[in-house]
């Protein structure tokens, strides 16, 4: 089979999830508290701006992973959130939730770790994408 006529889904299509850091300079205890408190809610309400307008859509099932941890003066609030064509999180509206629960603060910074596939298990983009190129070459090539 010539190597122009197979199709490989691209890398995007793949991916179901993505990790961030965000720094932020608030009341570390509150903002625990605030974290076990989204972590225990079965709907978190908000709503999305789409390409045929506004509708509200429970956020919650979006967020797989949720942790803080405590560095002088800075929070790292550590997120897993739905990253796909069915659907995706932005950071920014994880953050008007924890405004709305009454944290107060400064964000110093978002940053995106990774992106991930799905297997049983989240899997790192580029880790999934190495072994899928190596089975798919030897299926194709080999």
């Amino acid at each position: 089979m010539h190597k122009d006529k197979i199709k490989k889904p691209s890398a995007m299509s793949v991916v179901e999830a993505a990790s961030y850091q965000i720094q932020l300079a608030c009341n570390f205890y509150k903002l625990g508290g605030v974290i076990e408190k989204v972590k225990n809610e079965k709907y978190i309400l908000r709503i999305k701006r789409t390409k045929s307008g506004e509708k509200e859509i429970n956020i919650r099932p979006m967020i797989y992973e949720i942790s803080l941890e405590n560095n002088e003066k800075i929070s790292n609030l550590k997120v897993l959130v739905q990253n796909s064509n069915k659907g995706s999180l932005n950071p920014e509206m994880l953050i008007e939730v924890l405004r709305d629960y009454g944290v107060d603060f400064s964000i110093f910074e978002i940053t995106r770790l990774e992106l991930y596939a799905k297997t049983n298990d989240f899997i790192a983009l580029d880790k999934f994408l190495d072994y899928h190129r190596g089975v798919w070459i030897e299926e194709n090539f080999c």
